[in-house]
Order: C-alpha cells, then structure tokens, then sequence
C-alpha cells in the first residue's frame, strides 16, 4: 500500500533526524572544544618561541634571564594547560553512559 510506504518513510525521516541531533550537538561542542584548547595552547607557545628568538639576539646576562624566566613561566603554564585537558579527558571517560541533566545555568566544570 503506498499510502503506507510513504507514511513510513516519513517518520523513518523524522525518527532519524531526531537521532542525529545529539550527535551533531556533540560533534560542534567537539569542534568549539578543540578551537577554545588550540588557542589556549597557542598563546603560551607564541610567547616561547619568542623568547627563543629574543635570546638567540641578545648577550647580555640580565636580559637573557628575563627571557628564560618568560619561557619557563610559559612552559609551566602550557604543562598546566595540558595537565588539566589529560585530566578532564580521563573524568570524561570515565563518566557513565547516561548523561545528567544539568540545572539551567550550571556548568559541566562544576561537578568534575
């Protein structure tokens, strides 16, 4: 009967989109994660590789320290950067399948 037919092909339709919804949800919080932790870890990155140019340009001792201490501060702050993203990867794999509804206005953060 086509009637049928069509009438199930419209709700397959339906059904099926309703099921890609979280999965498209998820893939653009995955690319928003992923540019936000990028630029995050940019940042740090930038101002290490100047340093390093800065000291290939400069001999004098007061000047190279300031550069090494700007490049360790840097690097500490990019192993932070690191060490949080490793860890909340690890808190996410380890989270149940079935996902909490948070209160309107709380964050994810909060319950890590």
């Amino acid at each position: 009967d086509l009637a049928a037919i069509l009438l199930l092909t419209l709700f397959a339709r339906k059904f099926t989109g309703r099921m890609l919804l979280p999965l498209e949800e998820n893939r653009r919080k995955q690319i928003y994660f992923t540019a936000a932790a990028s630029h995050e870890l940019r940042a740090p990155l930038t101002v290490i590789l100047s340093g390093v140019e800065a000291l290939k340009k400069t001999e004098e001792p007061a000047q190279r320290r300031h550069f090494f201490q700007i490049i360790a501060e840097e690097g500490a702050r990019m192993q932070n950067l690191i060490t949080d993203m490793l860890f909340l990867s690890l808190r996410l794999r380890h989270l149940p399948h079935q996902r909490q509804r948070l209160p309107a206005g709380a964050s994810a953060a909060g319950r890590l």
